[in-house]
């Protein structure tokens, strides 16, 4: 609407103008009408006057909102009035279109405070920084939890830790690292987390670093109270009738302070003394076994990795257990998708916890009606392998499935309780996890999560 009178209008002082210049140059053709030659030789000068004045006056207010849009300076004062002329119309739209740019900076502002309210407020440690390593943001958790003055470059943290820099730039979107470092007096075990962003053609990089310290004396004191009660049990066990028969066998052979001759014993005395000390020999064996499974969990070596097919190995495990599941009548599936799925294992130790599993879940099942075991391997979303067994067996009451991974605790009467334990070691060596899910009397699946990119048998 507004383009249309400006066009009206220019069309118009364009005739009105060109009407001037026929009247005016006929005037000079007629030189004895010279008042009207003078006239519209006046006229004709002011409309082109006008029409420059008309033309820049709308070119200044353009100049000055496009200016004003260049500087980010929006508070130019664009005046607005109730007549409905081509300028005044314009100032409104141009004074419009700045309000509503003002109220998107405002709003910008606004979130970029709140976001920066947020950033300083968690008590997680964050660190964004570009690839030349120049640090753009810096929150007040990460400066205290390192002691560390305000930085500019990457580099500048390798006062904090030598490392520091190097860690920074080698962690890859997606992946977390682990650094203790000193702070002072205090020693920090960071787990540093990244995800990596474009953001004005410039490729950043954001950090998450927090101290877990608290939380890993925490775990550790709670496994070393779990494996203490364990040990205290087992060691009881064993030393309580070592003490209890020993104490019997002294009162035999000590009487009134003074030790029995031979010639006074009985026969069932000596029986009862070579019995006593019978069960002594066999608690005694028990407690250097356990000490010797105890030695086990401990000692495990280090995983010799290679690339193991999947498939092989259920199907080693199959051959293992198939006279036992014939003998049993248990259902027993294998699955792998895709079949030539592969891992970058230790075959030997991958085979002894699939076995650990294996034995758990056969027990499990003796008493249960139609019982199945299931094995299952597959890749999860992020590419990770997952191998499953599932089993329709007793199950594991939920008040005790984390207590299960504590080396000798056991449900089973006779037990060692080091499987499940060491099957968790195997896993953390492999840079994985085993974990489980119970539904009691319906079915309960261990999940072996190996966290590697998966590979394909070529």
């Amino acid at each position: 609407m507004i383009l249309h009178r400006f066009y009206v209008q220019v069309i118009f002082r364009v005739l009105l103008l060109s009407a001037t210049a026929l009247i005016f140059t006929w005037s000079w053709t007629n030189l004895h009408h010279l008042f009207t030659f003078i006239t519209f030789g006046v006229l004709f000068f002011i409309q082109v006057v006008l029409l420059i004045f008309f033309i820049n006056r709308i070119n200044r207010d353009l100049s000055r909102f496009f200016v004003s849009l260049k500087s980010g300076d929006l508070t130019t004062s664009f005046t607005t009035s109730t007549k409905k002329n081509i300028h005044e119309g314009l100032q409104k739209i141009v004074y419009e279109i700045l309000q509503s740019i003002e109220k998107v900076k405002i709003e910008k502002e606004s979130h970029y405070q709140y976001l920066q309210q947020v950033v300083e407020h968690v008590d997680v440690g964050l660190i964004s920084f570009e690839s030349n390593g120049k640090i753009d943001l810096l929150n007040r958790a990460f400066l205290n939890m390192l002691k560390a003055p305000h930085i500019k470059y990457t580099r500048n943290l390798n006062v904090i830790h030598p490392d520091f820099e190097r860690t920074l730039s080698a962690i890859q979107s997606g992946q977390h690292r682990m650094m203790v470092i000193s702070v002072g007096e205090n020693i920090l075990n960071l787990i540093l987390r990244a995800t990596e962003f474009k953001l004005h053609n410039k490729e950043i990089k954001l950090v998450s670093v927090q101290n877990i310290q608290a939380e890993l004396d925490e775990k550790e004191l709670t496994s070393w109270q779990k494996l203490i009660r364990v040990l205290t049990h087992e060691i009881m066990n064993s030393v309580s009738p070592i003490s209890s028969l020993a104490t019997t066998l002294t009162r035999m052979f000590r009487k009134n302070s003074r030790t029995v001759e031979v010639s006074e014993l009985s026969n069932n005395q000596v029986e009862d003394t070579a019995r006593g000390l019978e069960i002594i020999g066999t608690r005694s064996k028990g407690l250097l076994e356990f000490v010797k499974q105890y030695r086990k969990v401990n000692l495990l070596p280090k995983p010799v990795l290679t690339s193991v097919s999947v498939l092989k190995i259920l199907s080693h495990i199959q051959m293992m257990y198939t006279e036992d599941l014939l003998k049993k009548r248990i259902s027993f599936q294998s699955k792998v998708i895709p079949e030539d799925l592969c891992l970058h294992a230790d075959e030997q130790m991958i085979e002894q916890v699939l076995i650990n599993l294996m034995n758990n879940a056969m027990f499990a099942i003796e008493e249960t009606e139609n019982p199945f075991i299931k094995l299952k391997a597959f890749m999860n979303k992020d590419h990770q392998p997952i191998l499953q067994i599932t089993d329709n067996g007793s199950g594991i009451a939920e008040e005790i499935q984390e207590s299960i991974f504590v080396p000798f605790f056991t449900t089973r009467k006779n037990g060692s309780g080091i499987g499940l334990s060491l099957s968790r070691q195997i896993m953390h060596l492999h840079g994985g996890t085993i974990t489980v899910q119970s539904s009691p009397e319906k079915e309960t699946t261990f999940n072996l999560l190996f966290k590697q990119e998966a590979g394909i048998e070529k």
